[in-house]
């Protein structure tokens, strides 16, 4: 019998200002997975959470901001050594404006409008995200 790689259900909120402009923040350097690399915020979902509660926990945590979790723009899968992690990606709307606050999992954030977007260095597995957004 062939051992199966267990699944990880990570979500990934993507955000756009006034202006059009995309919030991504900067793995941090001391990262274990891809630091350095940019990303939208997000994060994995606890054991019997609710997926939309744990998408505005993750932005509380990562951005100090609150959203709400509008509609699902893509769903994949990518698969790593010793797992496969399942992405959910959700357009969020800010509740209220706010200055981003980041946490300590990240190094910077920015508001990058497609051209920008495109040419950071984003985490291997988004790419297809900002393809989308920039098609």
């Amino acid at each position: 019998m062939t051992k199966t790689k267990p699944y990880i259900l990570v979500l990934r909120g993507v955000l756009q200002d006034a202006e059009g402009r995309f919030l991504l923040m900067q793995r941090a350097a001391g990262c274990k997975g891809w630091p350095g690399k940019w990303e939208f915020p997000g994060g994995k979902v606890d054991p019997g959470e609710e997926i939309g509660k744990a998408l505005v926990r993750e932005w509380k945590e990562e951005t100090g901001l609150d959203v709400l979790v509008d509609h699902v723009v893509d769903a994949f899968e990518w698969e790593r050594e010793n797992d496969r992690i399942l992405y959910i990606v959700f357009r969020v709307k800010s509740v209220l404006s706010g200055e981003v606050v980041r946490s300590d999992e990240h190094d910077a954030f920015g508001w990058f409008d497609r051209q920008a977007m495109r040419a950071l260095d984003i985490s291997p597995a988004l790419n297809r995200v900002v393809e989308m957004l920039c098609a």
